[in-house]
Formats: structure tokens, sequence, C-alpha cells
């Protein structure tokens, strides 16, 4: 695979009037939605507890598996995407230069609760 280049498109929002971006999970309804975010909530929770990198031992299921690789997918997704929003509300008012790319890096160090994670993802 040496040269080639992957690349990957996600459907991703801003709702009119709001400076908040929305991942748009394709395909699901508001009853799988809500069973995303509890995966997700868990996924976090369990990464808080034990500041894990890989799958607990515990779980040698595929669908455990299945699990823990979706969510450690969507994490840094949702993280961009948040730090996105939070550099475009930033940045909207700003019109010197310095304070714009003060703007732009104080953004890109925010940390990114669980609970905005979760807010961000919607269904289509």
């Amino acid at each position: 695979r040496k040269g080639f280049v992957t690349v990957e498109y996600s459907l991703i929002t801003r709702p009119e009037g709001s400076t908040k971006q929305k991942y748009i999970l394709m395909g699901l309804d508001e009853e799988e939605l809500v069973r995303q975010r509890q995966k997700m909530a868990e996924h976090m929770k369990q990464m808080d507890e034990e500041t894990r990198m890989v799958p607990p031992p515990e779980s040698n299921s595929k669908e455990d598996l299945a699990k823990w690789n979706w969510c450690a997918q969507m994490r840094p997704r949702l993280e961009a995407i948040s730090k996105s929003s939070e550099i475009v509300w930033r940045m909207q008012n700003e019109t010197n230069a310095r304070k714009k790319a003060e703007s732009l890096f104080a953004g890109a160090k925010v940390r990114v609760t669980h609970d905005e994670m979760n807010k961000i993802m919607d269904s289509d």
C-alpha cells in the first residue's frame, strides 16, 4: 500500500444559526442513535477508569471487539469536529491576525468531554 492515499468521507452539518457541527450517522433512527451514544459513553467511561488504549482482556467476543473498534475510530473524529466548532466560535469576532492565531491554537488545545462528543452525533 505504499504510495496510496486513503480518503474517508463523513457527513458533517452545521445547523442554521449555530457554530456547532453535527456528525451524521447515516441510516440510524432515534432509537439506534441512543444506543450508539450509550455505546460511546460506556467506552469513554472505561477509557477514563483504566486509561486503556486496547480492548479489555475480558472482551473476547467478536461483538465486544467490534464495539471497541467502532468507538476507537469514532473518538478522534468527534474530537476533531468539536475542536473545529470551538475554533470557529472563538475566531468569529476576531479581526486581529495575532488574536485569530491565538484563538486557533487555544481551540485546538481544548479537552473534549464525553457529553460533548455524544451531543455531536446525530441521525439523518
